[in-house]
């Protein structure tokens, strides 16, 4: 039914349970259907949050083709749309980011295409810095967090914002103090075995 609508240019009524869990009914037009990492998901212009979103199919509760028709928004290509985001999700506002690599990423980082903007910087000691433009920090965040002590956000400070609070939250459910004191003691002893 969405490949179809897509192709008739005919709007969609959607009953849409979001990754929180809440349920919505919305109405979009939808414009490409997009398979990305194993996912299958449906860009449309949302009119109830009057701007172009992305919805997994998996989640689409039911679907009804309306006899709406629609015309795609000036200015939209669906290879636009795909180049801008750095994975799946957005936040509608596009953002330069600098990520500094240390030298035991830094090859890994370089030998892949992470997004079509990309660009690096080598800034001494084997480390590098991936600077590109994106859209979808929330998601980037949890990439940066992949790396651990590897990476480090150099901008811009939203990012940075949302890995310390996403790390907080991580060191909170493992017991806060508690568990970084474990981790220090548990480091403790492995460097006193490496000494014997």
């Amino acid at each position: 039914c969405c490949s179809d609508a897509c192709g008739e240019r005919r709007s969609l009524d959607l009953v849409y349970r979001a990754a929180s869990g809440k349920i919505s009914e919305r109405r979009v037009d939808p414009y490409n259907v997009w398979s990305h990492r194993g996912g299958a998901y449906l860009v449309a212009w949302c009119q109830l949050r009057g701007a172009i979103r992305t919805f997994s199919i998996a989640r689409i509760q039911s679907v009804t083709a309306t006899d709406e028709t629609f015309e795609l928004r000036d200015g939209y290509t669906f290879d636009d749309f795909v180049q801008q985001r750095f994975r799946i999700m957005d936040d509608g506002e596009t953002h330069t980011v600098r990520i500094w690599f240390a030298c035991e990423a830094a090859l890994y980082i370089q030998e892949r295409v992470w997004h079509p903007t990309q660009r690096f910087e080598d800034v001494g000691g084997g480390a590098v810095v991936l600077e590109m433009t994106v859209d979808g920090l929330v998601e980037l965040a949890s990439w940066v967090m992949s790396f651990g002590p590897r990476a480090r956000v150099l901008g811009p400070p939203r990012l940075a914002e949302l890995v310390r609070g996403q790390l907080e939250a991580a060191l909170s459910a493992y017991g806060g103090d508690e568990a970084g004191k474990a981790g220090e003691e548990a480091k403790g002893k492995k460097q006193g075995r490496a000494r014997k």
